[in-house]
């Protein structure tokens, strides 16, 4: 190696080591630390074509190290954003702490459920109260509270969450087994929405009328008042299969139809 190739070799060194410096930092890019190398082997007299070869190895690996760590972190970004983006779509739900041990998405699940039941299903006493009456025993069984008594189906799963050495394995599957029995429900009470609109009711066409509502718990009918104030009949079923899909694509239970 000539002169000539040793100063283009050496100036093809500090042109990455400024290249990579701006992309990944100067800490993990150290151009003075080559410099003091160079000097260091041109003071010593030392073999500068071996020095030069064993220095362009050393930021070969440098460079490979992370590039990989560069590639690899748009999918971990990406990752994140996704656990982001639905830990917000959970969050806008009601939380219901039941047990110490229950799951986060269990908690905000069986809030928004506890909610769908009071505070939309419940506008059904207004529209048609057989259709309550189709799913009151399943709504009552999974999902409403009354007062700090949770429904039937979450003290089952807190039972099983204070059992001594129970498995994880298990509650997860208990869980998950909550999550689709909602979505089952979900999905029959959406069937429910789409069969009545496509009925022609001059009763559903008119606005809604509250008066019944006296014997609904004064929470919920603060709520059903503000959600259906100014709907048809029509327009409250929209509400209701809208809140319905709304659960079951932010806790992604679309497949869990029967």
């Amino acid at each position: 190696m000539d002169k000539k190739e040793i100063d283009q070799t050496v100036s093809k060194i500090r042109e990455t080591y400024l290249d990579y410096a701006k992309m990944y930092g100067k800490k993990s890019f150290q151009q003075d630390g080559f410099e003091e190398r160079y000097q260091l082997a041109i003071k010593n007299r030392m073999e500068m074509e071996g020095f030069l070869l064993s220095e362009i190895a050393f930021l070969e690996k440098l460079k490979e190290k992370y590039d990989k760590k560069a590639e690899a972190q748009p999918f971990s970004v990406t990752v994140n954003n996704i656990i982001d983006e639905n830990t917000a779509k959970i969050t806008k739900y009601p939380k219901i702490e039941f047990h110490p041990k229950a799951g986060f998405e269990m908690c905000h699940f069986y809030g928004a459920m506890d909610e769908f039941a009071k505070h939309y299903f419940e506008i059904f006493r207004i529209l048609n109260e057989k259709d309550i009456n189709r799913f009151e025993n399943e709504l009552t069984f999974l999902a409403i509270s009354s007062g700090n008594r949770p429904p039937k189906r979450i003290q089952d799963h807190a039972t099983m969450l204070s059992r001594p050495n129970v498995r994880s394995l298990d509650t997860e599957r208990d869980a998950s087994d909550y999550l689709r029995s909602c979505a089952f429900l979900l999905h029959k009470i959406i069937n429910l929405c789409e069969m009545l609109l496509e009925e022609r009711s001059a009763f559903l066409e008119s606005p809604l009328r509250f008066n019944k509502l006296r014997y609904v718990e004064d929470s919920s009918r603060e709520a059903l008042l503000d959600i259906f104030s100014g709907l048809t009949g029509y327009g409250a079923i929209l509400k209701v299969s809208e809140q319905a899909q709304n659960i079951i694509a932010d806790f992604r239970l679309k497949a869990f139809k029967k």
